[in-house]
């Protein structure tokens, strides 16, 4: 399993009723899965499990061997494909799982690694989320609606209600607050601010113009609740649109520009192709299985043993490559499906060979 090597320290969280808890989990969870979605799979699925485990590793639960602890089964179960794949790697406890972090089995690409900055701070938003669950009563979340717009929302647990919290910004974001029993909006900045019911808080901003952008500097959005603080942070950014005809004149000038250096670069991207032959081929991972992908044979599809799976990616694709792209190289490696079963499961990829004619 190719997984990552992250800086994370998330979800330090105590839970004193177990079912309340799991439920409050999976709305904070919820955060987590949220910065997944403009991954690939395999990618979402290695970023995350990563995560868990180095987060699981760092607690108190690390030995438990009946099973995972809750906190752990709870990211678990959050994260789509992660439960199948842990068991097809045999790791079935928080133990288990530790024993294969700190042996170095879970390492992450490099592109991956450049991918896990969003998910870094999506772990940390929904480890406040908990935190305040536990000890304000609250549940507390957000979501950006584009760059100048940033919204959160509470929802209190308990009649017992009041919450304190205070306000600071950079990147040039303004909040604001519907006062209680009205529609009137007052300002949430470093005055204290209370709320007795469920609220909400709304930041806004304004772009600077840029010919025909509106340009968004970084910005930083902290509730500061005392001893917890929600922290959300707005990358710059930029929103393309011509403002006026010199401006929309000059956009489709060097768009025209782009083009015809596209068209070149085409051109020769053909020529170059040309020139090779691109051969797919499906392989897989695992111990001698006569029955096949979906339980139906695929005859004469190359077999690797566990020994080789048990590698990081970065080191069984030289075997790979050597056996199934002799003379070539490999362009592209793809999983397409996997499964439980004896040793290690069955890892099933597609891979495109590209070859001098």
């Amino acid at each position: 399993m190719k997984l990552s090597v992250l800086s994370l320290a998330f979800f330090t969280l105590v839970a004193a009723n177990v079912a309340a808890a799991d439920d409050i989990a999976k709305q904070c969870v919820d955060l987590f899965k949220g910065s997944l979605t403009r991954l690939n799979v395999t990618s979402m699925v290695n970023i995350a499990i990563e995560t868990i485990a180095k987060d699981s590793c760092s607690g108190s639960s690390f030995n438990l061997d009946a099973g995972f602890d809750s906190k752990t089964q709870t990211l678990i179960d959050g994260v789509p494909g992660a439960s199948s794949i842990l068991g097809s790697l045999g790791i079935s406890s928080t133990k288990k799982l530790c024993e294969a972090y700190k042996s170095g089995k879970f390492t992450l690409t490099t592109d991956d690694r450049y991918m896990s900055e969003p998910v870094v701070a999506a772990m940390e938003q929904a480890n406040k989320c908990m935190e305040l669950s536990v000890n304000k009563n609250v549940i507390f979340t957000h979501s950006v609606l584009d760059p100048g717009k940033v919204s959160f929302g509470a929802t209190f647990r308990t009649t017992e209600r009041q919450l304190r919290f205070t306000v600071q910004t950079t990147g040039g974001f303004q909040c604001e607050s519907a006062k209680p029993g009205t529609s009137r909006m007052e300002k949430a900045g470093e005055a204290e601010t209370i709320r007795r019911a469920d609220f909400s808080v709304s930041c806004s901003r304004k772009a600077t113009a840029d010919g025909g952008n509106l340009d968004f500097k970084d910005g930083v959005i902290s509730i500061n609740f005392g001893e917890i603080i929600y922290t959300v942070r707005v990358p710059a950014d930029s929103v393309y649109g011509a403002t006026s005809r010199r401006a929309a004149d000059t956009l489709i000038a060097a768009a025209n520009s782009l083009i015809a250096r596209g068209n070149e670069a085409l051109v020769a991207l053909h020529e170059n192709y040309a020139k090779r032959t691109y051969t797919p081929q499906m392989f897989f991972f695992g111990e001698q299985d006569a029955a096949g992908i979906f339980g139906g044979g695929i005859p004469g599809t190359p077999r690797f043993p566990c020994e080789v799976w048990a590698k990081p990616q970065v080191l069984w694709e030289p075997d790979v490559a050597s056996r199934l792209c002799a003379g070539g190289t490999i362009k592209n490696i793809t999983q397409l499906y996997e499964r439980g079963g004896n040793r290690c499961g069955y890892h099933y990829y597609n891979l495109v060979c590209e070859r001098p004619q």
